[in-house]
């Protein structure tokens, strides 16, 4: 199961969709230059193009400037280029944002260099170089024929085609993002198979095809994309029984819905489905729901109980915050992936009392007022650790996980600056983003062998961080996809499982036992010295010191109160 939910966090989003690499790093030291109508972002290594403030009719954008080579075009960078009638993208391209060409009300065309490794175009649009993805269309393509085997329709793909009449979406699309056909004021006939599995918000909102539907619940296939008109009061609304989601936005802000019956077929819960539904009081989530999107229950304040099923594995961001009047939750016991405070503000989390809070088998947070140098056990059997769940505890000084756990969400020990050291357990394979961000006195970390993903900022700024403790080898270190801004993970002494590091073991003598309590325990005492292996092998909470806390688990060990470090 956590393979699934990694996907989904590592894709930001339901639908996922892929795009060539881009070093965002750039800009901290980026130098702006401005030549032949183009606005440059220039690092060391390559160059953005920001603006473009050129008149032409056809333009050619260069591959290099001043010999680094131009690898990026931004959001909106051809805004202004009202006169553009074709563009030529040449093959250093690697990153483009689909708004690129917004605001061109005349562009015709768009090329793109054969040697281009990351774009391609066919009958003047512009896709990714499989065709997969379809990422821009000419507002002046008055017909579109979409290619088999194209994946993905991308946000504002379509950008005020008003030319266009007509569109047949090939079985093969799965995704349609978000404002897709935004400004397609002609467009009075789409045809869509029912493969589609995700249609974002506002996709097809200024359709003609959109106007002329007849009002209440709209359907894409077989996702609910929308209520269309204005919802009578005390609305009960039963979805179709082959629906498979219900699309992001589709009933926000309805007021008047009161009841909604979700059928046993849908599977996908998208972002702010039922954002502000003020009067939604009965929305029971089926048995075959596997995601429950950021917001989609946010501020329905009058829903009072919330069935979370098994198949739900993830939770986004503030998905029931708000909801003042729900008191009663059913959580699965299963390892739920829970995005920031999905609960707060609501009469079930004012009913729990101080200290640790958990949902099922999720530590959601601590409640209340932390004391000073606190530890916290986390209870056995526990699976995840929240998003924000000890956010800004700076009075918590030690924590210690079970063997249970599967992932630590993101932003979870954000700003806990009394942290020095964390020994994450062997289960645990997913850090989430921004996990230890600024944890400033944090020394050491243990990272078990089966870690497989740590992300963006989960070390940010930990700057006392000088011991990581890995229990498999260096090559399997180098195979975990480590984020950007984790320099200070990578950077400090690493101690790999074949450097012969064998926890517990003080004596070094290859067998953990009653030998080892006594090394140690004359150690603290000052009694003894150890040797450099020595101390290595007794410092099993990781922390950088030896001290009565591994004399305790070292005992545990050898009696089999535990089995592991």
């Amino acid at each position: 199961m956590m393979k699934k939910t990694i996907a989904f966090l590592i894709s930001l989003s339901f639908c996922i969709i892929s795009m060539p690499a881009y070093n965002a790093d750039y800009k901290i030291s980026a130098e702006c230059v401005v030549e032949n109508g183009f606005e440059y972002d220039i690092s060391s290594d390559f160059a953005e193009i920001v603006s473009c403030s050129d008149d032409s009719e056809n333009i050619v954008i260069p591959d290099s400037i001043n010999g680094v080579p131009v690898k990026a075009i931004a959001d909106n960078a051809f805004g202004e280029c009202t006169n553009l009638v074709t563009v030529t993208i040449p093959d250093s391209i690697e990153y483009i944002t689909g708004n690129v060409f917004s605001g061109c009300t005349n562009l015709a065309s768009i090329e793109v260099s054969e040697n281009n490794a990351a774009y391609s175009c066919a009958d003047g649009m512009l896709f990714n170089k499989d065709k997969t993805e379809l990422i821009a269309v000419p507002s002046q393509i008055s017909e579109a024929v979409l290619p088999d085997g194209l994946l993905a329709i991308k946000e504002l793909a379509f950008n005020n085609c008003s030319e266009i009449t007509e569109i047949t979406v090939p079985k093969s699309v799965e995704n349609i993002e978000m404002y897709a056909f935004q400004g397609c004021v002609n467009l009075e006939n789409i045809k869509i198979s029912d493969n589609i599995s995700y249609v974002g918000s506002h996709a097809f909102s200024d359709t003609l095809w959109y106007k002329n539907l007849p009002d209440g619940v709209i359907y894409i296939g077989k996702i609910a994309y929308s209520y269309k008109g204005e919802m009578p009061e005390n609305t009960e609304i039963i979805l179709d029984e082959d629906t498979k989601s219900i699309s992001a936005w589709a009933f926000s802000k309805q007021e008047n819905l009161k009841n909604i019956t979700i059928p046993e077929s849908v599977e996908r819960i998208e972002n702010n489905a039922f954002f502000c539904c003020y009067g939604l009081e009965n929305a029971d989530i089926p048995q075959n729901v596997t995601d429950i999107g950021a917001d989609a229950f946010k501020f329905c304040s009058s829903l009072k109980k919330i069935n979370i099923p098994q198949s739900v594995e993830n939770i986004g961001d503030y998905a029931f915050a708000n909801c003042t009047s729900l008191s009663e939750i059913d959580f699965p016991d299963s390892a739920v992936y829970i995005g920031k405070t999905i609960f707060d503000n609501t009469v079930w989390l004012e009913n729990q009392p101080d200290g640790m809070v958990y949902t099922g088998k999720i530590a959601y947070g601590y409640k209340g007022e932390m004391p000073e140098n606190t530890h916290i056990d986390i209870e056995e059997g526990t699976k995840g650790i929240a998003c924000c769940a000890f956010e800004n505890c700076e009075n918590l000084t030690g924590i210690t996980f079970p063997q249970s756990l599967e992932y630590i969400g993101g932003s979870s020990f954000v700003f806990c600056n009394g942290l020095t050291s964390v020994n994450i357990p062997s289960g645990v394979d997913y850090i989430g983003n921004m996990a230890f961000f600024a944890c400033s006195s944090l020394k050491s970390v243990s990272i078990p062998e089966n870690m497989k993903t740590i992300q963006e900022k989960a070390f940010y700024q930990c700057d006392s961080l000088e011991n990581v403790y890995y229990s498999g080898t260096e090559e399997k270190w180098n195979c975990i996809k480590v984020a950007a801004y984790n320099e200070n993970l990578l950077n400090c002494a690493i101690h790999y499982a074949e450097s012969s590091l064998e926890k517990g073991d003080a004596t070094c003598d290859g067998i953990i036992d009653v030998r080892d309590v006594t090394m140690v325990n004359q150690y603290v005492v000052q009694l003894t010295d150890m040797t450099e292996q020595g101390l290595l092998n007794a410092d099993v909470i990781a922390d950088g010191t030896v001290d009565i806390k591994d004399l305790g688990q070292i005992k545990k060990y050898i009696i089999k109160q535990i089995s592991e470090f």
